[in-house]
């Protein structure tokens, strides 16, 4: 995979970033100069590198290196990164300057899989997200030094996937994790405690809906469906 940029009113993509090797997760830096992605040696393998190239065009840099990196995540408002890695077998947070590298360790977090969106553009992320009889049970917690939330959605009763965070940071993107689910959605789960469904397909094989990303505005979501065939 490689990385191209193309703006809406033009109809061919400029490429940015094209090697032999797989880049993914592009995602701008919070000052919007860089675009940031990672690098495996090929498709499915764990990344190994988070690089760094301009906006504006140049040579990629190298942000950091690890054995398993699984994803990143930029806040623009607190201009705050975190990186989440695979070590021994646990899932480890670490603050990241784009130029500058790493930084910091954070303490352990409860939630297993963080994708792309771990923080919201304010600099919150979730710590813990599980279901239970009583509902959908979340943490909230903060880099910036707010304290912890917790949150209860009575009305989500099943097993959920994170997607990401609302620009406001005051609700967060959720889909229904079971496989036996007869139907792809989205949904809005506010921190109020109240959700929302925003979109609904039925099952089929051969389809997946992945990378769910807001418009600038806030108003619209763009996401990726997935269709193929197979004997």
């Amino acid at each position: 995979g490689d990385i191209f940029k193309q703006d809406i009113s033009q109809t061919e993509a400029e490429a940015i970033v094209t090697t032999p090797e797989y880049e993914t997760n592009p995602c701008l830096s919070p000052d919007q100069t860089l675009i940031l992605y990672l690098v495996s040696e090929k498709r499915g393998a764990d990344a190994t590198r988070l690089m760094r190239v301009p906006v504006s065009g140049g040579p990629p840099g190298l942000v950091l290196s690890g054995e398993k990196i699984k994803s990143f995540s930029c806040a623009r408002e607190t201009k705050l990164c975190v990186v989440a890695e695979e070590v021994e077998g646990k899932q480890i947070l670490t603050t990241f300057d784009p130029v500058k590298g790493r930084g910091e360790k954070l303490p352990l977090s409860d939630f297993p899989n963080f994708g792309r969106g771990i923080l919201s553009p304010q600099g919150r992320l979730i710590e813990k997200m599980k279901p239970g009889p009583e509902g959908l049970h979340i943490r909230v917690g903060s880099l910036t030094g707010k304290p912890a939330e917790e949150i209860i959605f009575k009305d989500l009763t099943g097993d959920y996937n994170f997607h990401g965070w609302s620009l406001d940071g005051k609700g967060i993107y959720i889909d229904v994790k079971e496989k036996t689910a007869s139907y792809h959605n989205f949904l809005y789960a506010g921190l109020d405690g109240h959700s929302q469904e925003l979109w609904k397909r039925g099952m089929s094989p051969g389809y997946t809906v992945e990378g769910l990303v807001p418009s600038p505005d806030g108003r619209y979501l763009a996401f990726t469906t997935v269709t193929y065939e197979s004997n």
